[in-house]
């Protein structure tokens, strides 16, 4: 049914059909990449998914910086690191990735005062935005689509402060 997917001639050609998979929203590698971002900024994340975290299209400059930036964990393994909050991403970072830790580090992560849905929606899309996610590469079909789903998403948990009420930092994060 598509025969310039078959000879390789525009890989990312639309199909005249489609099929979904089921793949859980949360796996999908720019949903997993914000995921880690916000749970980041709410007090951190094991060593590998930081390691995962900085070599991520889904941030600034990726393509010509994640080799740069994967030095960071060779850091994080020497000084025994098993989370990593931003703090100590952004150290790990600063040699390897000036720009992007100051990025980083000039971010107030999100306050821990407890918040309506919508409140914590708002600051986690604040946040990421503030962090570059999701690059400036342009996005392919699926990862648009992955995106697009992680703001109804985003959207439907904003709704949601009539059921929850008002969320820890850890709550909204679950939730």
């Amino acid at each position: 049914l598509c025969p310039e997917r078959l000879l390789a001639l525009e890989a990312d050609a639309s199909r005249p059909y489609g099929v979904s998979l089921g793949e859980p929203l949360a796996t999908t590698p720019i949903t997993a990449c914000a995921l880690d971002l916000i749970a980041l900024a709410c007090g951190g994340i094991d060593t590998a998914a930081a390691a995962a975290l900085v070599r991520s299209p889904f941030l600034p400059d990726a393509s010509s910086r994640w080799t740069a930036r994967a030095a960071a964990e060779l850091d994080w393994l020497r000084h025994g690191e098993r989370r990593v909050d931003v703090a100590t991403l952004v150290a790990g970072l600063r040699a390897h990735d000036a720009s992007l830790a100051h990025r980083l580090a000039s971010l107030a992560p999100p306050s821990k005062t407890r918040r309506s849905p919508r409140d914590w929606a708002r600051a986690f899309s604040d946040w990421l935005g503030a962090a570059g996610w999701p690059g400036n590469a342009t996005l392919a079909s699926a990862q648009w689509q992955a995106r697009e789903a992680w703001s109804s998403a985003l959207a439907q948990f904003a709704s949601l402060g009539s059921v929850t009420g008002m969320l820890s930092q850890a709550g909204a994060l679950d939730a």
